[in-house]
């Protein structure tokens, strides 16, 4: 047995994995000079991926088997995926918000995650063998399962929800939205959570079911790959940062009110509204916003 990256596993995993961590340096560039910090959450968001596709492409290449003592390092990072994704929409649509300390909080799971690995790495390939059939296949591996699964539902929950509240208060705000809405930005949102589930789908299957080889989840890895390539070119064609400094506070202040009016107040300000539409036509100013509105109004 010998080492091969020319099997055509390992140079489509390669391929993708080049791709990603190009564009991830162009993110990097492109997010010093124009200070966006979305592009660095997307640059991220594309390295792990990228790492995780690592170990299958060197398995497929037969390094693992020439080089056991590579058993337990921790290539893929499947508890950053979640929060990465949660912290790129906020930075999409607040080019404001600093990443405060208390944000570090959300990858202590991933450092944990980290250490547990590193100190398995560590050990000889006896213990390793011993602790692998014993503790991690059995237990271990079913845990790190359903708690990546379940973190990282929960982030992308609320990056679904931020983003939904994010669309209703454009429209409440702004006349012309189509530049600002970051359908993208929508579309990659169940993309990954499609990706999510299709993973989760193979891990339950060789948790709790029976145990798959690296050909059964090489068709997982394909779907990862593909979503990284979708990921890098749509991620930096699209990724602009609009400043509009949404947050939900904002969201929050757009929601509708009673109103304090009397019907006839109401049909008074109603026939005022027609006449200006149909005279001054302010809806064709795509400037406009509501903020504006309201201090003409005054």
């Amino acid at each position: 047995m010998q080492i091969d990256f020319y099997n055509p596993r390992s140079i489509i995993l390669f391929i993708c994995i080049l791709q990603g961590l190009i564009f991830a340096g162009l993110l990097v560039v492109r997010g010093f000079r124009r200070k966006k910090r979305a592009d660095f959450w997307l640059a991220i968001l594309l390295v792990l991926p990228c790492l995780s596709l690592v170990t299958p492409f060197i398995g497929f290449a037969n390094v693992y088997d020439l080089n056991q003592w590579l058993t337990y390092f921790p290539f893929g990072i499947a508890y950053g995926y979640g929060v990465c994704v949660y912290f790129y929409v906020l930075s999409l649509t607040d080019s404001k918000r600093r990443f405060t300390p208390q944000d570090f909080l959300f990858f202590i799971p991933a450092i944990l995650y980290l250490i547990f690995r590193f100190a398995l790495f560590a050990q000889n390939l006896e213990f390793k063998n011993r602790f692998n059939e014993n503790y991690y296949v059995p237990i271990a591996a079913p845990l790190i399962f359903v708690t990546e699964f379940v973190w990282n539902i929960i982030f992308l929950y609320f990056s679904i929800k931020h983003y939904k509240k994010y669309r209703a208060w454009l429209d409440e705000n702004f006349s012309d939205t189509e530049k600002i809405k970051f359908d993208w930005v929508g579309n990659f949102l169940y993309v990954f959570t499609f990706v999510l589930v299709s993973g989760a789908i193979f891990d339950f299957t060789d948790s709790f079911i029976f145990n798959l080889s690296y050909i059964q989840y090489f068709y997982f890895e394909l779907i990862m790959a593909f979503t990284t390539y979708y990921l890098a070119i749509a991620g930096y064609l699209h990724s602009e940062a609009i400043e509009l400094g949404f947050t939900e506070t904002e969201s929050r202040r757009a929601e509708p009110r009673k109103t304090l009016l009397s019907e006839n107040d109401l049909q008074l300000l109603k026939t005022k509204l027609q006449n200006l539409m149909e005279k001054e036509k302010p809806f064709l100013d795509s400037q406009l916003t509501l903020a504006i509105w309201q201090n003409k109004s005054a």
